[in-house]
């Protein structure tokens, strides 16, 4: 359903965007590796980093074929990570911020794995009541369209539930639009800038800095 959703389809087209540039990019915290295909189909070498074996192993058969250009590793995003300093030129984070514990270390793990000018991207969703009727209620409209329902509606209602879920842990921690961008500039990030076409309306911020 994703990616047959026009908002989310902009959020990853951000993300390529910020890193276009970049040719070895840290997807930190991969998931089932929607932004770490579209980076593969772009030229990029990426490494997919996620806590999540299940995920992971979703995201190898999603990426087969890519050889060498796709690094996946398992790791716990709370800790420090098993990549050097200054080992590359650019990172994407996409909905994973506030499902880190310390979003503090997350970035400053970041900002070490990036060479100097290397490019960190961020979408996360914000603390807004009732985000997830306004997400999926759209992506609702546009799966119909597309007659993706009902057809697919036992794999809807197990989309619902997880996006249920996942609001309740946005709504808990809180990371709001102020927060993920003090701690930005808190952990040395330069050139903040904050994308003001956001697809979503307010309710996912959209950040592009510098280290």
């Amino acid at each position: 359903f994703q990616l047959n959703y026009s908002k989310y389809l902009a959020m990853l087209e951000f993300h390529q965007r910020s890193v276009q540039h970049c040719d070895v990019v840290l997807d930190n915290g991969a998931g089932t590796g929607n932004l770490t295909l579209k980076l593969l189909q772009d030229g990029k070498r990426v490494i997919a980093v996620d806590n999540s074996t299940q995920a992971l192993e979703i995201l190898a058969r999603k990426c087969e074929g890519y050889g060498e250009r796709l690094t996946i590793l398992k790791a716990d995003l709370n800790k420090r990570l098993p990549l050097k300093d200054d080992s590359i030129n650019g990172v994407v984070s996409s909905f994973v911020i506030p499902f880190v514990t310390d979003t503090q270390h997350y970035l400053e793990e970041s900002y070490r794995i990036l060479r100097r000018k290397g490019v960190i991207s961020i979408s996360a969703g914000l603390p807004v009541p009732r985000v997830m009727d306004y997400v999926m209620g759209n992506a609702e409209k546009e799966a119909k369209e597309r007659g993706l329902l009902p057809k697919y509606a036992k794999e809807w209602e197990q989309l619902w539930e997880t996006s249920r879920l996942n609001e309740q842990i946005v709504i808990k921690r809180a990371v709001d639009r102020k927060e993920i961008l003090g701690l930005l500039e808190k952990v040395s990030f330069r050139k903040i800038e904050e994308y003001k076409s956001d697809p979503y309306e307010g309710r996912v911020i959209l950040v592009r800095a510098i280290k």
